[in-house]
């Protein structure tokens, strides 16, 4: 009996989240793309071999002990090269390259839809006492100092970035429950008799703590004469973001979004069918759902058929962000 107890389950909220597909590797293959060396693999080993070589060229341009016109020498080479490569950029260069590449307007637009979530639950920019930076990014002086300027009059905080999230993670002791937000929602797409035509109806939305504490319940109705089969297709709310990372042409390349782009964007995974048993009829009310976000932000579905009161099979839909 733990009522009395101290020892009683702690909780820690995220206030706000914004992320998007850009890692380290796609740094290492702007500086590639920079460099055009010509005559030389797009693929296998000599291009990881290219790719490496350029990795620890960003990893030497980080080095806070360097000046920003010196500059420094990365060799690539492979059996499947039949010389080796050269790589040479400065600091300067290398800070000139992730600009033509958008990365800080991109780290501008993700930092405000943070602070815009944290503000609906009550946090302002004002509130913060500092700001702490972890991930191999954390090396980069460039993304320091763009922080530093941008958060200003807040601290940056730069402990070890790698050990930041080693430490944290041994510090959640037992009983200490997470509540993480959604950073996209998702919807279901439904039948409207009335406009005759399929919409998105929300099943949980951005900003929206997992897992879920209660269930979202749903009522559907047959749409066709005689239906045997319901189809579950899911679609993802677009982020605000005037900014996305795409690959093209096995670059990743930060663009501006479509403003004329679909509210929301249907899920390349297949749908889910659900057989319908007796036939259902138009306008019938043939199922009441259930559905609720786990512990691993798994969208699970239960139920069941109104019409003989038998139970549906529980399912999993598919993670949620």
């Amino acid at each position: 009996n733990l009522t009395k107890s101290r020892q009683t389950l702690r909780q820690a909220r995220v206030l706000g989240k914004a992320g998007i597909a850009l890692e380290g590797r796609d740094l290492d293959r702007w500086i590639l793309d920079a460099l055009q060396p010509q005559g030389l693999p797009s693929e296998g080993d000599g291009y990881i071999a290219l790719l490496d070589a350029a990795e620890r060229l960003k990893c030497r341009l980080s080095n806070t002990e360097i000046n920003d016109e010196q500059e420094l020498t990365e060799l690539a080479s492979s059996p499947e090269m039949t010389t080796p490569t050269t790589l040479r950029m400065n600091r300067k260069r290398f800070t000139q390259l992730l600009e033509e590449r958008g990365l800080f307007q991109l780290l501008e637009e993700l930092l405000n839809q943070t602070l815009r979530a944290a503000e609906v639950h009550g946090c302002r920019r004002s509130d913060l006492n500092a700001v702490v930076m972890v991930g191999g990014g954390a090396h980069l002086p460039q993304l320091r100092a763009w922080l530093t300027s941008f958060m200003s009059p807040v601290p940056l905080r730069t402990p070890p970035p790698m050990e930041a999230v080693a430490c944290g993670a041994l510090s959640l002791t037992p009983g200490v429950r997470i509540l993480d937000l959604l950073q996209r929602g998702i919807s279901l797409r439904c039948w409207d008799r009335r406009s005759n035509r399929h919409h998105w109806h929300p099943l949980f939305v951005a900003g929206q703590p997992w897992p879920s504490s209660q269930p979202f319940e749903l009522v559907l109705s047959a749409s066709a004469v005689e239906q045997t089969t319901t189809e579950f297709v899911l679609g993802e709310p677009e982020l605000e973001a005037r900014h996305e990372v795409r690959l093209i042409d096995g670059l990743p390349q930060v663009i501006e979004r479509n403003p004329n782009a679909a509210e929301v964007k249907e899920r390349p995974s297949p749908c889910f069918k659900l057989m319908l048993n007796p036939p259902g009829q138009p306008g019938e009310d043939c199922l009441k759902l259930h559905f609720h976000l786990d512990e691993h932000a798994e969208l699970i579905m239960e139920g069941e058929d109104l019409r003989n009161g038998s139970r549906l099979e529980r399912v999993s839909l598919g993670t949620v962000r």
